[in-house]
């Protein structure tokens, strides 16, 4: 009897012990921790710091298990391998869609489709956005926001140039030709540039980007696990000119030859020039920098070219180091969620949402009734940032109305290699043809694309 005792007590103890043991790694297994890159400066940037701790606290307290740790780290590709290299990256930081892919071939991202999935983004995806997203097949990132480029009018211009719509509204050209026409009859009227053409600093070569693509222009390819520049071509040719006509045949462009797109802005805000390449987002800077009347100011669609619509598209958003774990990845999936970056809500992502709508409508700066660029087709967000946007909308929605319309255009990410060293030659380009009227376009095709692959793609190993 006293060994059956012995035995009772000795495997009750192991139970106990083992209860406790196990209870403890499972314990430690649900404690997570995250870190969030791109956290705000405390004193530089107070109140969208202060909205990230509120969001924090709240996360932590709906997930007490989950610690969010600070990272100030912003994405750049220089400092972004060696942290890569020492397994020192945050759990969840932002990226614009030009890098996303180095990141990915260069091996450093986590595999997130199937938490897409999962979460229910993915069948959710705008269609467009779907494509931008997808490397054979699988989803590596989480979008926050989107951009595309449009054709930015100043109404006051076309007024004084007798050419604005009965409604009030811009005349926006459909064809690159009409715009070239347009842009002329601008300049003979007002003496103002028609079309406003920046040559520095690569912007020359941001805005041609989409002109180009309407021409057919294929800048590079991958051949045998090599980058090979493909521009030295006749649709790169015809692309170059219609720049030329710009200048020579039409006389639509500005006198000085060198604008970047600081002074692009300035000159369009300051009604020395009527359309302007840029995204949507371009319109705070014309208000709050530049002192442009928010009432002057329209957007609709690029023209199209012999090869179509093309639109150039950025925007930023989130990537996960592949060594994160799946309880990581699934705990930076809450936190976008909590913090308004998916289809999904918060009270947090709601109040920090209508604060920046709210603030935008009273500095007097443009809030349009609808985002531009929706990248889920539906969602709680969605709903919320739609009603809100129409409490504090004070433009005329009729002037944004054409840039809505997306339908025929296609809208594409940049370049995949070395894209600001592209549009560095395409400024020399616009340059040279802009200050030499006997230029000989196929010469100066040849010699870009020759510079291009020598001594900037013949150095790429990924």
């Amino acid at each position: 009897m006293k060994k059956i005792i012995c035995l009772i007590m000795a495997l009750t103890m192991g139970v106990s012990m083992a209860g406790c043991s196990g209870g403890k790694t499972k314990q430690n297994a649900e404690n997570i921790t995250i870190t969030v890159g791109n956290w705000p400066d405390k004193n530089a940037n107070p109140t969208e710091y202060e909205n990230w701790e509120n969001n924090r606290t709240e996360f932590m307290s709906t997930y007490p298990n989950i610690t969010i740790e600070r990272d100030s780290w912003n994405f750049s590709i220089d400092s972004f391998l060696p942290k890569a290299a020492g397994n020192q990256l945050p759990t969840i930081f932002r990226i614009p869609y030009t890098e996303i892919d180095k990141v990915i071939e260069a091996g450093y991202a986590a595999d997130l489709t199937d938490k897409m999935k999962e979460y229910g983004y993915t069948d959710n995806l705008s269609d467009k956005m779907l494509d931008i997203l997808q490397r054979d097949g699988k989803i590596y990132m989480i979008p926050i926001n989107m951009y595309a480029m449009g054709l930015v009018g100043n109404r006051k211009v076309f007024e004084e140039a007798g050419l604005l719509n009965d409604d009030g509204t811009i005349p926006y050209p459909q064809t690159l030709d009409e715009l070239a026409v347009l842009a002329g009859e601008i300049k003979e009227k007002t003496g103002k540039a028609g079309y406003i053409l920046p040559t520095m600093k690569n912007n020359g070569g941001w805005h041609f980007m989409s002109i180009a693509w309407a021409y057919g222009v294929n800048f590079m390819e991958k051949e045998n696990d090599k980058w090979v520049a493909k521009f030295n071509s006749p649709e790169f040719i015809n692309a170059l000119q219609f720049v030329y006509d710009l200048k020579w045949k039409y006389n639509a462009l500005s006198d000085n030859a060198l604008i970047d797109g600081k002074e692009g802005q300035k000159m369009l805000a300051s009604g020395q020039g009527a359309l302007y390449i840029a995204p949507a987002d371009v319109f705070g800077a014309l208000v709050a920098e530049y002192g442009m009347d928010k009432d002057d100011i329209s957007i609709g669609k690029i023209p199209a070219g012999p090869n179509g619509q093309y639109a150039l598209m950025g925007g930023n958003l989130y990537m996960v180091p592949k060594n994160a774990s799946e309880e990581q990845i699934d705990a930076v999936f809450k936190w976008a969620e909590l913090i308004g970056d998916t289809p999904k809500s918060s009270a947090s992502a709601e109040k920090t949402v209508e604060q920046k709508i709210k603030s935008d409508n009273e500095q007097n700066k443009v809030v349009i009734e609808r985002e531009p660029f929706k990248i889920y087709k539906s969602g709680e967000m969605n709903d919320f940032k739609d009603k809100v946007r129409k409490q504090y909308a004070n433009v005329n929605s009729e002037y944004y109305k054409e840039y809505f319309d997306m339908d025929n255009v296609q809208i594409r990410a940049e370049e995949p290699v070395n894209c600001q060293q592209l549009y560095s030659i395409l400024d020399n380009c616009i340059q040279s043809i802009l200050t030499d009227k006997n230029i000989n376009l196929n010469q100066l095709a040849e010699d870009a694309a020759n510079n291009f692959q020598k001594n900037y793609l013949d150095n790429v190993s990924y």
